[in-house]
């Protein structure tokens, strides 16, 4: 563990074919706007058990060949709508541990192109509604809401087609979760649910 408690601006310059950073298990609070774009052939970044309290929309300019970004263990509660967009290459992220809340924060990150692996679990969502999320089809193959303090959740539609495991472990309030999955069908690919 260092006591890294910021990410500067010319912090990476002249890296550009550095593939994998983990600065986890710091103290990190901040990272400036530009400081990871010039990072163009990461591949995987760690940003793990720090002090991460908001991701504004362009902390991750200029990632767009990261296959997988750890955020786990921080204090995540705000994120910017359009912070993600850049990573069009994203295939596994972890959130879990934060503080996020509303399934919308989430809802453009889930709607990345090549996003399969999607672990938001011990957070504070307590409802995950399908419409939420998407009206479309996307590609997510693992979801792990577990220790979420879910009282709903609920697909009302076919928008997760390729879903083969889901996690819900510890869910639920008071030892209640209302489940209601409008079809079956929905859920056909799942060969793991916990």
């Amino acid at each position: 563990m260092n006591n890294i408690d910021k990410i500067g601006k010319l912090d990476f310059k002249g890296l550009s074919t550095l593939q994998i950073l983990n600065m986890s298990r710091n103290q990190i609070s901040q990272v400036d706007n530009g400081s990871l774009g010039h990072l163009e052939a990461l591949q995987e970044l760690g940003l793990a058990h720090n002090r991460l309290t908001t991701l504004p929309n362009n902390l991750f300019q200029g990632l767009v060949n990261l296959p997988l970004l750890h955020l786990d263990n921080n204090l995540i509660s705000t994120i910017g709508s359009s912070s993600f967009q850049p990573l069009s290459s994203l295939k596994t992220l972890n959130l879990t541990k934060n503080n996020l809340y509303n399934m919308k924060e989430v809802q453009p990150i889930i709607q990345l192109p090549h996003l399969q692996e999607m672990y938001i679990g011990s957070n504070r969502f307590t409802s995950f509604q399908s419409q939420e999320i998407s009206n479309t089809s996307i590609e997510l193959r693992l979801l792990d809401l577990s220790r979420n303090p879910l009282g709903i959740f609920r697909i009302t539609a076919d928008v997760l087609p390729y879903l083969e495991v889901i996690d819900i472990a510890y869910c639920g309030q008071l030892g209640h979760m209302e489940w209601d999955v409008l079809d079956r069908s929905f859920l056909r690919n799942i060969n793991r649910f916990t």
